[in-house]
């Protein structure tokens, strides 16, 4: 395991959780430092990299890493939304002083669910199908789940691509990706599925297929200047978050820089620090690159809650207050370690059994 992209991948998780609180650093900064950019080069690479080994079940592989959790959380969110826990300084009380009250409530909670819009978008949640719903938002049930949907887009233009030629799937990929956005842009065509298959993001994927070939071509001598390797490293690392928080809205080359250049030179020299034996190996911090996904897909329950109730303890306000927003960071990341070791690594330990015919497989990936 290369423990190193652990660290971006936890960088990128908690980033996604204090964007969602809102909360502005430096009095007005709002930035996600390019979280889902990294996140979609980081995938590109990964994708790219265990297939040159075995691509032998590659789309069962991800189904089982991306959809079992993906699914559970969905399901979960409509339920815990539907008994009213979203506002626990309601629903509590009603429920110690009125529990046919609360009953009632959560029988219209459920029975709205049974709308034909409210089927439909669960359906196109679970299924990652683009869905425009009566609000006009195209967010799965699950917010962050749009992005699970350009995932899965990649994973099955690439699992066409290994059908096609293994070897140079890669290089197919970027193709297809390529001639899809082209086709989808120019084609003028206006609906949602149109809309998020020609996102500029997916180009990402093709940067992160680009990383694995530009780290193979690298000289293996560069990796002996460890220092300067790794004082580079820390200059773009410290440039990088100093672009995020003073210009990130201010230029337009800025901005394409932190989007398209940044993300995957830090992966890029985050493998490079590993190659140069610069590894971060300490277990307790790494299990929350385990629990990243459980992080991503888990904190705006965290968020939504600490809104409700800072309606009346302003204290708990994530979009003014740090100290709501560092106790938002903790329980995602704990109950996110929990839901990982408790729930998510057994479940893709069994499908696997199931599907895999017991092959062994690194759930980390």
């Amino acid at each position: 395991m290369i423990t190193n992209l652990q660290l971006i991948r936890i960088f990128a998780a908690l980033a996604v959780v204090i964007y969602h609180t809102d909360f502005r650093i430096l009095g007005n900064v709002h930035t996600d430092f390019q979280a889902v950019c990294l996140f979609f080069v980081l995938s590109g690479f990964l994708i790219t990299h265990v297939t040159r080994k075995s691509s032998e079940y590659f789309l069962r592989k991800r189904l089982i890493r991306i959809v079992p959790l993906y699914w559970l959380t969905t399901i979960g969110l409509l339920i815990f939304s539907a008994f009213g826990f979203m506002n626990p300084l309601r629903t509590i009380p009603l429920i110690l002083n009125n529990f046919n009250g609360f009953i009632q409530q959560s029988n219209v909670s459920f029975t709205s669910l049974l709308s034909f819009d409210k089927i439909i978008h669960l359906f196109t949640s679970l299924l990652f199908i683009p869905y425009l719903d009566q609000s006009n938002s195209y967010h799965p049930i699950v917010g962050v789940g749009w992005t699970l949907n350009l995932e899965i887009f990649f994973y099955m233009i690439f699992a066409l691509s290994l059908l096609l030629s293994k070897k140079y799937a890669p290089i197919i990929t970027i193709f297809l990706i390529g001639a899809i956005m082209f086709f989808v842009k120019f084609s003028q065509c206006k609906s949602v599925v149109c809309y998020m298959y020609s996102l500029n993001y997916i180009m990402l994927f093709v940067l992160g297929i680009l990383v694995y070939y530009v780290i193979n071509l690298i000289p293996k001598k560069i990796f002996q200047y460890r220092l300067a390797l790794l004082y580079f490293s820390l200059f773009i690392l410290a440039t990088f978050i100093y672009l995020n928080l003073f210009s990130f809205h201010n230029n337009t080359i800025i901005v394409m820089l932190l989007i398209y250049v940044y993300p995957p030179l830090i992966v890029v020299l985050s493998i490079s620090l590993h190659e140069a034996k610069y590894r971060f190996n300490h277990a307790p911090t790494l299990i929350l690159g385990d629990a990243s996904y459980a992080i991503y897909l888990t904190h705006t329950l965290f968020i939504e809650i600490f809104r409700s109730i800072s309606t009346q303890y302003p204290l708990f306000t994530p979009s003014k207050s740090i100290f709501a927003v560092i106790l938002i960071l903790i329980l995602s990341s704990i109950s996110s370690i929990f839901i990982y070791k408790k729930i998510e690594a057994p479940l893709i330990i069994f499908l696997k059994s199931i599907y895999i015919d017991n092959k062994p497989i690194n759930s980390s990936l």
